[in-house]
């Protein structure tokens, strides 16, 4: 079971979690979610993404585009 602590939400961003479980959502734009530690949800929306889950049990999904 993850415990999202905090969720962020940007499009065309660079988005950067914290050391606890965050849900992370890219919206349009090329995005870039880094997830740091816990066990984190990284969510590239459309857009080309880099998305870096980090350290703990991350999962991580994308849509249109080069995720």
């Amino acid at each position: 079971m993850v415990l999202i602590q905090d969720t962020l939400i940007g499009g065309n961003s660079f988005l950067e979690g914290t050391l606890e479980d965050d849900r992370i959502l890219g919206l349009d734009g090329n995005d870039t979610l880094i997830g740091l530690a816990g066990n984190d949800i990284l969510r590239g929306g459309t857009g080309n993404d880099l998305l870096d889950g980090g350290e703990g049990d991350d999962v991580l999904s994308g849509e249109d585009g080069n995720n």
